[in-house]
């Protein structure tokens, strides 16, 4: 399966259009087949593309949460959005009606895309048979969709749809399937949640450190010769579900805060219980604050020098004494008098 993010669009008048009719003509097609996937239950739904009351329903019931945006109407915020689901042949002749359905729950529930307004119709109108899901980007809790990165997460969650349901992993897809981004959406997958609880795999940290637990519980261990599978204990498991429990394993623990008036930047946690500080003797603070007092005292008396009289001129050199400001004053005065 791959999948693709399209363009934003300001109305959803013409994009929940063209998924019951548009362009039939340029592809000589009479009918597109289209088909609802699935739907929020905060939107009415026609009943087949005929039914055009049903259909401005839809389109009005996007428009009105929509409208409640801030920027609605200003010309410049877009507010449609829509990803394309496409699948191969293989993954075409795998699917049901229930699995199918599956699937785009899944994805619609890793893109964040359950958090809005989205209808999801199938198209048979080309060789390739694909799923628009079409959704609002203003959310229920009324904040703009987050477009961070886009690209690259539609990418990293078609890989790991994928992965949960064994579609076919095509072209450049290849080289995401051990990627952090793909390890953190299969973790959200129930599949991969239990077997992150089955006792030795929750506690291995690689290949290798598992079968060293194994041997050691002397439990049978072996892996495929296409490395792509390893059966410990009589039981199958696929190399890649492994690989990301493993990742999970290896992860750091997250610290959890206690409650309490803490200093600014400091973490408290649980498995680090806070340290009392020892009080302080204000008694002591006191002494130690007066012997300091004293001490620079002693540092700023100088004690006057003994100087004899100047036999030529008959007066005595001033030298700086214990008053410091008295010196400095009879200084200026002599300079003055030119002496």
């Amino acid at each position: 399966m791959i999948a693709k993010c399209g363009t934003s669009g300001k109305g959803f008048e013409g994009k929940l259009n063209y998924l019951f009719d548009g362009k039939l003509e340029k592809r000589k097609q009479e009918d597109k087949r289209a088909t609802i996937i699935s739907y929020s239950d905060n939107i009415r739904i026609p009943s087949s593309a005929l039914d055009k009351e049903g259909r401005n329903s839809l389109i009005n019931d996007f428009k009105a949460q929509a409208s409640l945006h801030n920027k609605y109407g200003d010309g410049t915020t877009e507010f449609v959005k829509e990803h394309i689901l496409s699948f191969t042949k293989y993954d075409k002749s795998t699917l049901t009606p229930e699995r199918l359905k599956n699937i785009i729950d899944s994805y619609i529930q890793d893109a964040g895309i359950d958090k809005t307004q989205f209808v999801a119709i199938s198209h048979e109108d080309t060789n390739n048979f694909h799923v628009h899901i079409v959704f609002n980007k203003v959310q229920n809790d009324l904040t703009l969709y987050p477009e961070w990165k886009e690209k690259l997460k539609t990418v990293e969650r078609a890989v790991s749809t994928s992965l949960q349901y064994d579609l076919e992993i095509t072209g450049q897809q290849a080289k995401y399937v051990k990627s952090n981004g793909v390890f953190e959406n299969r973790l959200n997958h129930s599949d991969i949640q239990q077997l992150a609880n089955e006792p030795l795999i929750a506690e291995a940290r690689n290949l290798k450190h598992l079968e060293k637990l194994c041997e050691a519980n002397n439990i049978p261990f072996e892996e495929s010769k296409d490395q792509a599978y390893v059966n410990v204990n009589h039981k199958r498991y696929k190399r890649i579900d492994l690989d990301t429990v493993f990742y999970k394993n290896r992860k750091p623990k997250e610290k959890t805060k206690v409650q309490g008036t803490f200093k600014k930047g400091s973490v408290i946690t649980k498995d680090q219980p806070k340290r009392s500080k020892p009080k302080k003797d204000y008694k002591i603070k006191i002494e130690k604050d007066k012997e300091q007092k004293e001490v620079g005292e002693k540092k700023r008396t100088i004690i006057p020098t003994q100087v004899s009289t100047n036999t030529q001129t008959g007066r005595t050199p001033w030298k700086k004494g214990e008053d410091d400001e008295d010196y400095i004053f009879k200084k200026k005065k002599r300079k003055a008098k030119g002496l």
